[in-house]
């Protein structure tokens, strides 16, 4: 698969280069980036690809390489001490008559340090997994593929199909040695009609994601155990292993959704809106031949955008508005094993019925506003960002008669700004600068009729580590470099850009800890990225 992938992925690439081999003479086409072309046009970044007939710039594609790194103690239960990220990257957007064309190809390799708790590649894809207290390296793969085609069918309609692939693995090298294989791909197939200055979007969304999880011991298995979280509240049980145990498992996801979007643009001032919908159905079995499904997870999500603009000779402005809701609900699956009537010495897991034992709601939202300052079309002089986010999140778990209630909230209030200046006629350099604050608060657990008996236990030290991480008080400040040098006079140019962050906690709940986890702790971030463009 991985090399049928990277085929495909160079096809695409070669594809661009050739639709692009005759690009225009544009000096503008010098200070193009993906992330200006998708800011000048809201259209490009919604899952409808009929929007891509929307994209005015020219053809323009770009190819780089990318190190993240972080590192420091100020770190969840399940973030690594440290971080390391290698990928190389290409994008392109292409257009030929009527018809408009996005390709995407990524590959990523990356090491975590002391990696604990975590029984999938990423972090928060699954609330009912496997996993172990045992830290150890962890070495990640993935590839990203993804493409959009757009037509123009007529002067007022459009239509559009989308494609999305990720495959990754990941093992840790130390037991208990889980190796995880995970594929998700997508398919979103859309349409817009176009009256006057206003414009009127449809598609729909089907997600599939599979992950395969096992658990292996090279060294002596005496005292090691794996647990199971039931949900997110840090209920579980713990299992010795056996030469029995079942360190398998595997997750399956499916979203079926769809969106709309609403925009109205008469050139100066615009204002484009996109609502997505999705019913999410998981499926979560033990062991590699999927004979025992011990839990099921419902869930349904929206997430909205919106972009009000306002473009003139030297300002443009813009107010962007986010807002997402995520409610999740999983279920113990009550089975027995049993003998297969009429097959003799048969036997198979069968199904009784389902019992909720967890939900979870979470909303964000977003206010921010970015002015630009420019010389020209995606040159620009300085441009000023600000705004706030905040997430509301509530956590239930019941197992009759008890329950036990979580829930807080995050609010972060940031600024960013960048100033850009000309080394020569052609080159530039930016230097950007930003702070952030964070503030928090919460109720770590309310408890009504707690379980005196049982197989299931509540993990408290993580709860409080959890909770304590997820309401602190954080300053963030930040710092980076941007180098853009014109290549000839046909819109080539390379690119470098550096970029440091700290973050750092200044507020820590009282929780009866037995001494400060977090209060004074930092973490920290660094970025560096070169990239072709043309």
């Amino acid at each position: 698969m991985k090399k049928i992938t990277a085929i495909i992925a160079a096809g695409s690439l070669m594809l661009g280069l050739s639709l692009n081999i005759n690009a225009q003479n544009a000096l503008h086409k010098h200070y193009y980036s993906i992330e200006k072309l998708e800011r000048e046009t809201s259209w490009l970044t919604s899952a409808n690809a009929a929007g891509l007939v929307f994209n005015k710039a020219d053809n323009f594609s770009t190819i780089g390489a990318y190190y993240n790194g972080e590192s420091g103690d100020l770190r969840g239960y399940n973030t690594p001490k440290t971080y390391n990220v290698y990928g190389i990257e290409t994008k392109s957007y292409i257009k030929r008559n009527k018809v408009f064309f996005f390709g995407k190809f990524g590959y990523e390799y990356g090491v975590r340090e002391d990696q604990k708790w975590l029984g999938t590649i990423y972090p928060g894809s699954n609330i009912n997994v496997i996993t172990d207290s045992i830290g150890g390296k962890v070495l990640r793969e993935n590839y990203t593929l993804g493409a959009k085609i757009g037509y123009q069918l007529t002067d007022k309609l459009a239509i559009g199909i989308g494609f999305d692939y990720l495959t990754s693995t990941a093992a840790k090298r130390k037991d208990g040695r889980n190796a995880n294989t995970m594929s998700n791909h997508s398919f979103t197939p859309g349409v817009i009609y176009s009256f006057g200055d206003f414009r009127l979007g449809l598609n729909a969304l089907y997600t599939h994601r599979a992950e395969d999880v096992s658990y292996s011991y090279l060294g002596d298995v005496t005292g090691k155990y794996l647990v199971y979280f039931n949900g997110g509240l840090w209920m579980y049980t713990k299992n010795g292993l056996t030469t029995t145990t079942i360190t398998d498992r595997v997750y399956y996801k499916d979203i079926f959704g769809g969106g709309l979007q609403f925009e109205f643009d008469n050139g100066e001032f615009g204002f484009h809106n996109d609502l997505k919908v999705g019913y999410l159905k998981e499926n979560n079995y033990e062991g590699g031949n999927k004979t025992k499904r011990y839990a099921i997870l419902d869930g349904l999500s929206y997430d909205y955008k919106g972009v009000v603009s306002a473009k003139g000779e030297t300002f443009n402005h813009f107010v962007n508005l986010t807002f997402k809701s995520e409610e999740l609900f999983s279920y113990d699956v009550v089975n027995n094993y049993e003998q297969v009537p009429g097959e003799g010495n048969s036997w198979a897991y069968f199904e009784y019925g389902k019992v909720m034992r967890y939900s979870q709601v979470e909303k964000q939202f977003g206010f921010e506003y970015q002015g630009y300052l420019k010389r020209c079309d995606f040159d620009y002089s300085a441009v000023f960002t600000a705004g706030v986010t905040g997430t509301l999140v509530e956590k239930r778990f019941k197992i009759y008669p008890a329950k036990y209630d979580q829930d807080y909230q995050r609010y972060e209030f940031y600024a960013q700004a960048a100033k850009s200046f000309c080394l020569g006629n052609k080159d530039r350099i930016e230097f950007s600068a930003g702070v952030a604050q964070v503030t928090a608060d919460g109720t770590m657990l309310r408890t009504f009729h707690a379980l005196t008996d049982g197989v299931l236990s509540m993990n408290t030290s993580l709860l409080k580590q959890d909770f304590l991480f997820n309401t602190l008080g954080q300053f963030k400040w930040n710092a980076g470099v941007k180098y853009q040098n014109a290549i000839g006079k046909s819109g080539k140019s390379f690119t470098a850009a550096a970029k440091y962050t700290n973050v750092k906690a200044i507020d820590e709940a009282d929780i009866q800890l037995p001494s400060s986890l977090y209060n004074g702790k930092t973490r920290n971030y660094f970025q560096v990225s070169v990239s072709y463009n043309f």
